[in-house]
């Protein structure tokens, strides 16, 4: 059960032995009605167990603005304090043991002071507390470890203002952490993913240290950073790490970097990027999206990569990608000896020109039906008759699905385009439900002049029909007669 936005009062049952705030509570509840429950008990309108020990609902619309956890209860229970309106701090006792979403989606705490000899926060213990900026620990505790999206969604934490030495952070710990500007990652080897993604500060000081390795995937995505600078034992960007990044303007590499993964750094801001040569595995799509960076590399070049033209390459001659988009057709240089689907795919052109005479002719076969390739010269496959032979699309017409007279809708081809010599052939199939029924898209353009005898071919349906009708019963008739 989940109960509406504005509901004021629960009515609890006999028959109910457990619940979840995060079903019930509203920031409008204001109390909570036992009727002949032995498994519950109300104190003060808080909901515990009937043996006290665990505190099942603290109602949101409460109007009290701190809260202490009495002594009596060692267990808090999932989302028990969500969607409170009021309380801005609440006081946990050393019998409290922490679990996951206990404070959960409690938006209006803002403090919260801890006197048990924790190590770690939970699984979303915190998260979405919107308005919280301070966490009280004794002086002897000293935090370790942040369970997974510990910390999601504190939009106003800025720091973590109690004593850790963090050594384990699982994914997604601080995202959505809007205002988060610094925390200490010195002894972690990597940033685990999505540990920042879609955090807003321009910088974030992680006072990285040579014990980091890796980033982790989505770890910074969709985030406001403008700048980032690799730890010196940087080696592994994994995937989506900094997509769609689009205010990041500087970032720079280590002399150790090793490898980039897929989309690491799709849709982000740059204008230019140094490649140290350490950096020796770019993915095709490592750069998805990021068209007019300048990448620059060193004096002596790159024992790899080099970029020439609009074409960033790899010196077997090998296409990588295409740096930005000019125009709707693209003619792939002469100095390109092999190219993949994977490195053309996401240039976005409408149709990409092959000389197939200076390129191998082994990468030509494309299965994916997004690509329009056309090839200067006709001997790279056996069947091509003529070159640069289009294959016909028709997505962009808007009549394609038009329904006609008493058929339903159907996939129409415009019959301009039969007119012309270089028609080769149609990829897509008719899209009706009934399209393996033999000549049912009686809309296609071969059929349409049949459509004038749809009527008189009714007619002749209908008195073949009924003659069929008579002789049955003349024949019944027949018999009959016979038999008598």
């Amino acid at each position: 059960m989940v109960c509406a936005k504005y509901v004021e009062k629960i009515t609890i049952t006999s028959d109910v032995s457990e619940i979840v705030g995060g079903y019930l509570n509203t920031p409008y509840l204001k109390d909570v009605v036992l009727v002949d429950n032995n498994n519950l008990v109300s104190i003060d309108k808080v909901i515990y167990s009937a043996n006290k020990e665990k505190l099942y609902m603290y109602p949101g619309g409460l109007e009290a603005k701190e809260f202490t956890i009495p002594d009596h209860v060692n267990y808090i229970n999932l989302y028990a304090f969500s969607y409170v309106e009021n309380l801005e701090k609440i006081i946990v006792g050393p019998n409290v043991k922490l679990s996951d979403g206990m404070f959960a989606f409690c938006t209006s705490l803002k403090s919260i002071e801890i006197n048990n000899n924790t190590m770690y926060f939970p699984e979303i213990c915190f998260a979405f507390c919107t308005n919280l900026t301070s966490i009280k620990l004794p002086d002897n505790v000293v935090i370790s470890r942040l369970h997974r999206y510990c910390f999601q969604g504190c939009y106003s934490l800025q720091r973590l203002d109690f004593n850790n030495k963090l050594v384990i952070v699982q994914e997604g710990c601080f995202q959505e952490c809007r205002s988060l500007v610094d925390v200490d990652f010195s002894l972690l080897y990597k940033i685990p993913e999505k540990c920042f993604k879609l955090c807003e500060m321009e910088r974030i000081n992680l006072h990285m240290s040579g014990n980091m390795k890796t980033i982790s995937q989505e770890a910074f995505m969709d985030s406001k950073l403008v700048e980032f600078i690799c730890p010196e034992n940087l080696m592994i960007v994994e995937e989506y790490t900094f997509s769609n990044c689009t205010s990041l303007k500087n970032f720079k590499f280590n002399d150790k970097i090793a490898k980039i993964c897929d989309s690491s750094f799709s849709s982000v801001g740059l204008d230019e990027l140094f490649i140290p040569n350490s950096l020796m595995n770019i993915n095709t799509s490592s750069f998805r999206d990021s068209p007019f960076i300048q990448f620059k590399f060193s004096e002596e070049g790159h024992p790899v990569y080099y970029v020439e033209g609009n074409c960033f390459m790899n010196k077997t001659g090998g296409l990588m990608f295409i740096l930005y988009r000019n125009g709707s057709s693209y003619e792939i240089p002469n100095h390109v000896k092999i190219i993949s689907k994977e490195s053309i795919m996401d240039a976005k052109y409408y149709q990409f020109v092959i000389n197939s005479d200076t390129t191998d002719s082994s990468f030509l076969y494309f299965s994916d039906y997004h690509l329009r390739i056309c090839v200067t010269t006709p001997n790279y496959v056996s069947y091509s008759k003529e070159d640069c032979q289009m294959k016909i699309y028709d997505r962009n017409n808007v009549d394609r699905y038009a329904k006609e007279g008493p058929y339903e809708p159907t996939y129409k081809l415009n019959n301009n385009l039969y007119m012309e010599d270089s028609f080769l052939h149609v990829y897509e199939s008719i899209t009706d439900s009934t399209q393996d029924a033999y000549n049912v898209n009686q809309s296609l353009p071969f059929l349409e002049s049949l459509n004038s005898y749809s009527s008189l071919l009714a007619v002749l349906v209908s008195l073949v029909s009924v003659l069929l009708v008579v002789i049955i019963i003349l024949s019944i008739i027949a018999l009959k007669i016979t038999h008598e």
